[in-house]
């Protein structure tokens, strides 16, 4: 697992054209059958918070009494010596998950968050640890060309950053000595998840989000499978080109996001402007601008509609052309798609 850092800085200027913010959750997509198979069903973890802060005296090195620890224990009640017992037993093996960027000094991270007015996203009050904890809510991408195995079929994830003091939303530095950042909201020396080598296990820094939306259940399982010692998943074979998100960023009118049947996801702009489908009330036209959603499996598809009437069927529209934030554009067969959520962000 490599790390390009001039990758970061020279080849990210994808990612101006993705600083968006998510209007409303999207409906969920399952995981296709061949990622679902090679995902194990034995991984064991443990969330600790101010309240169970006693598990960590079971994190004896050379044991596994679980995969991975997650740490989601409030700043003040996380002493010196809970990190000491947990990073004795990372360097032995295990590995440890923790979101808020306060704590990073512990894990051999450097606290940066990200300030209000860097930053565009919608305010949330989410769950954490043992109660409720303010943040934004911001779309995430990867970092251009990473080889970190996390972000294995992604490109963009759904995320809720806690804050972490006035107007400051959690975030580690990605130039801190061996820490790999692998998704980032902007053009700043900052990431939203990253990774640390630490002795023989792992240290990830991660953000609260939603699997059900943008990437979070392939993101989730990855991550699972990796922090396990597992090999992550990947795609049977790429259907979007490298190149894809690569170039000059410009505005699109809208931003769609496109799950492929082999696990990948992107985001870009369906350009069509209507699908077709064969169902009970015989072939209709529908316009893009009223479609919520599309899935799509062997049997048919399931067109959903902004407000919420469904149109069930054949689908008669064979393929798909998306244009990237950059400008270039791919055409995808029917049958390799998955799922279109349409009009999911805005600039």
């Amino acid at each position: 697992m490599y790390y390009n850092r001039k990758g970061l800085f020279n080849l990210i200027p994808v990612l101006a054209a993705v600083f968006i913010y998510l209007l409303s959750g999207i409906a969920g997509a399952e995981l296709p059958a061949y990622i679902e198979e090679q995902l194990h069903k034995n991984i064991k973890y443990e969330v600790v918070t101010e309240r169970n802060l006693d598990f960590i005296a079971k994190l004896k090195p050379g044991t596994k009494p679980v995969n991975f620890v997650v740490i989601q224990a409030k700043p003040e009640s996380f002493k010196d010596s809970h990190a000491k017992a947990v990073m004795d037993w990372v360097h032995s093996g295990g590995t440890v998950w923790f979101y808020d960027s306060r704590l990073a000094e512990h894990f051999g991270m450097e606290n940066s968050p990200y300030s209000v007015d860097k930053i565009k996203g919608q305010p949330y009050n989410g769950g954490y640890g043992s109660g409720k904890v303010e943040g934004v809510n911001v779309v995430a991408s990867a970092v251009p060309f990473t080889d970190c195995e996390i972000a294995n079929g992604l490109q963009s994830i759904q995320v809720f950053l806690m804050e972490v003091g006035k107007d400051k939303f959690s975030g580690v530095s990605s130039t801190t000595k061996g820490v790999m950042p692998v998704f980032v909201v902007n053009l700043e020396q900052k990431a939203v998840v990253a990774v640390k080598k630490h002795g023989k296990g792992w240290v990830i820094f991660k953000p609260l989000l939603w699997p059900e939306v943008l990437g979070g259940e392939r993101f989730q399982a990855n991550l699972k499978e990796f922090s396990a010692g597992y090999s992550v998943p990947k795609a049977e074979k790429s259907m979007i080109p490298t190149d894809f998100n690569k170039g000059k960023p410009s505005k699109l009118a809208r931003y769609d996001s496109i799950n492929l049947s082999n696990g990948e996801q992107t985001i870009g702009m369906v350009t069509v402007k209507s699908f077709s489908i064969l169902g009970s009330e015989g072939t209709k036209e529908i316009k893009v601008d009223d479609i919520k959603y599309i899935r799509i499996n062997e049997t048919g598809a399931k067109i959903k509609l902004k407000n919420d009437r469904e149109y069930q069927g054949a689908l008669l529209t064979l393929s798909v052309e998306v244009k990237s934030p950059t400008g270039k554009r791919i055409t995808l067969e029917k049958s390799k798609i998955s799922n279109i959520d349409f009009d999911v962000a805005q600039k």
